[in-house]
């Protein structure tokens, strides 16, 4: 199921035990053609005050972030003024820490989590430290490493236990090593800091799932929606527990809601192949277990879908 994860700047969703999205990209460019935008890049930003260039960098980030698609070209020119930022101010923090996000943007996690590493090393400052580890940690969980997050998540927390992104997350990785008390504890302490604390809601509504409240997790589901009306993970995890207790007529119009706004989740795409099947739409339900598979289901979380690919469609 899709859990919700926070970072320090955004949220970031990370869909544990059922699905993840890999994104590969590749790219082809002469050294000449590199080191020319390096330099064009180095040249641009040396002229600038550190403050300039932490904003400029910033700005940079919001706009890879707010886009769905990116081109190879975008990428590298985005890519080449990290790098020239950090050649220029190898020492700070926030350079390493940009680019780490940057790469996390693109799921490319071991990138993501040695600029990380980086940047704690360099910091002094606890309240970005405190950034840093959370931010570490999602990138740990995303590539399914939830003992080394949770370290980090607890490292975090040592400096702030009332940091709200870093309780999330806590919630959602105790969840994967098996500790369901520190679980409940942290994504309810989280509610009771910020009642608006969407991502609380959601894995607390997980943990309903998981044991088979299908009813309680839809109320919890409930109030993701109403605090963030085209939340996509919220329709489609209120779609998988309304087929649960058969309501595959509300089931079908929330997943369909939920791809029409996130259209590369994988998960959803199971859902709906699973609410297809309950109503004997095989010919559809195949199309949806062929997308999954296409979003990158099986490399992250196994064989379910191909097992539904065996036993309900014909190659």
């Amino acid at each position: 199921m899709p859990l919700y994860f926070l970072n320090q700047n955004s949220v970031i969703y990370i869909k544990m035990k059922k699905l993840i999205i890999l994104i590969s990209f590749l790219f082809v460019y002469t050294a000449k053609a590199q080191e020319s935008n390096f330099e064009k890049n180095l040249e641009k930003i040396s002229n600038m005050s550190q403050d300039e260039q932490l904003s400029f960098l910033e700005s940079n980030l919001e706009v890879i972030r707010s886009k769905n698609h990116f081109s190879s070209i975008e990428y590298q020119e985005s890519l080449e003024l990290y790098n020239a930022a950090i050649s220029i101010n190898s020492n700070n923090e926030l350079m390493y820490a940009f680019r780490a996000n940057f790469f996390l943007k693109f799921r490319e996690f071991d990138k993501a989590i040695k600029d990380f590493s980086k940047a704690i090393k360099l910091s002094k400052n606890d309240t970005l430290k405190l950034k840093f580890y959370t931010n570490r940690g999602a990138a740990k969980s995303k590539k399914r490493d939830f003992k080394g997050a949770y370290k980090d998540l607890i490292n975090a927390y040592k400096i702030d236990s009332t940091n709200v992104g870093t309780l999330v997350n806590l919630g959602a990785v105790s969840d994967e090593i098996g500790k369901k008390d520190e679980t409940i504890f942290y994504l309810k302490k989280a509610i009771q800091i910020d009642s608006t604390c969407y991502p609380a809601y959601g894995n607390l509504g997980f943990q309903y799932q998981e044991a088979g409240n299908y009813n309680e997790a839809i109320k919890h589901f409930n109030k993701v929606l109403e605090l963030v009306p085209n939340e996509p993970l919220g329709y489609s995890n209120r779609a998988y527990n309304k087929m649960m207790i058969e309501d595959l007529d509300g089931a079908l119009l929330d997943i369909n809601k939920s791809i029409s706004i996130y259209p590369e989740n994988s998960y959803a795409y199971m859902v709906r192949a699973l609410i297809l099947i309950e109503k004997k739409e095989l010919i559809r339900a195949c199309l949806d277990i062929s997308k999954s598979l296409d979003e990158g289901f099986t490399e992250m979380y196994g064989e379910r879908v191909k097992e539904l690919k065996k036993t309900y469609c014909n190659d």
